[in-house]
């Protein structure tokens, strides 16, 4: 009895140390366990701390972005017209647009839904949709002061009206009347107008890049609009009976901001005069034999300063109210 009360005792014994044994352990697991989860909430408040800087420095530094950024994108969106500009041309973005107009009615209707006269427009239907590729286009018509320095620099013969040689607005002696150096040259042939752009590194545009740099993304019928206001742009309305210096016509602004696309001037184009794909109008002027010219001029009326109008010409053709602008790839 005595011996089994000793191995009870023992037992007992070893089974409390055992449990005080495994309690300390347990403890100590809990006292790491609890110090350990201390420190990761130290860690963890560090970090939310850090977090919370780093936040609020970029929470500072997008605010100061948007302040400048979102007013410049705004103005951009609201201002389109407002494009890159490089060497005085303006950049026209690649896309598609509208080409010509969708129909015809009696000779001199203008009912502002895109019909035109039957004498007119019969060259410009049927209306087709054209993607161009993006380029640039000077801002305004080349003036009498830049034909002069490439004159001067290559002996090309100055501009004059071979119907009417002795007219006042004519240049003498190699310049051009006095106080005109910003109207824009007229009498130059297509030849003329090719050399000179290729001369400064440029070309003359398609009627297509013409057509789509007057319209714009609106697709309007003049370059200012789709209603003809006349103080708005120098065409015969007007009266003013002779060009203008480039620019003089704010309102006369495309949709890209270049200037005097409806006015001033008409303009040489790259573009042989062929008809519209889909078109069967059949005329003998048609093909290699005239170049287009677009715009209207101060002689010309309303509806000649359409976007759409098409109007031209033999190569070697001068006349006072012809002038033209560059284009660039």
């Amino acid at each position: 009895m005595q011996r089994i009360y000793g191995e009870e005792q023992k037992r007992k014994t070893f089974n409390h140390r055992w449990t005080q044994i495994n309690t300390d352990l347990k403890r100590k697991k809990i006292s790491v366990f609890i110090r350990g989860c201390f420190d990761k909430f130290l860690c963890m408040n560090k970090s939310l701390i850090l977090t919370t800087k780093n936040t609020k420095r970029k929470i500072i530094l997008g605010f100061l972005i948007s302040v400048v950024f979102v007013p410049f994108v705004v103005y951009i969106f609201f201002n389109r017209d407002i494009s890159p500009e490089i060497d005085g041309m303006v950049y026209i973005p690649e896309g598609e647009f509208t080409m010509g107009s969708k129909g015809r009615l009696e000779h001199g209707y203008d009912g502002g839904d895109g019909r035109v006269g039957l004498e007119v427009g019969v060259d410009e239907i049927p209306s087709h949709t054209v993607r161009v590729k993006g380029f640039y286009i000077d801002r305004y018509e080349v003036t009498n002061a830049q034909y002069k320095i490439f004159m001067d620099a290559t002996g090309r013969e100055a501009p004059v009206d071979s119907v009417a040689p002795d007219a006042l607005y004519n240049w003498r002696d190699s310049n051009y009347p006095e106080g005109e150096d910003k109207h824009p040259v007229v009498n130059v042939t297509w030849y003329d107008a090719d050399t000179y752009c290729r001369w400064k590194g440029k070309r003359l545009p398609t009627e297509e890049e013409w057509e789509k740099t007057c319209r714009g993304y609106e697709g309007r019928r003049w370059s200012f609009g789709n209603n003809f206001i006349s103080h708005f742009v120098n065409t015969h309305e007007l009266d003013l009976k002779w060009s203008q210096a480039v620019g003089s016509f704010p309102e006369d602004i495309s949709p890209y901001g270049v200037y005097d696309m409806s006015g001033n001037v008409s303009e040489w184009t790259e573009s042989w005069y062929n008809p519209y794909p889909g078109s069967s109008l059949k005329r003998d002027t048609f093909g290699e034999n005239n170049k287009v010219i677009r715009g209207g001029a101060w002689l010309t009326d309303n509806l000649t300063a359409r976007c759409a109008r098409r109007n031209f010409a033999i190569p070697e053709k001068k006349h006072r109210t012809l002038g033209f602008r560059c284009a660039k790839d």
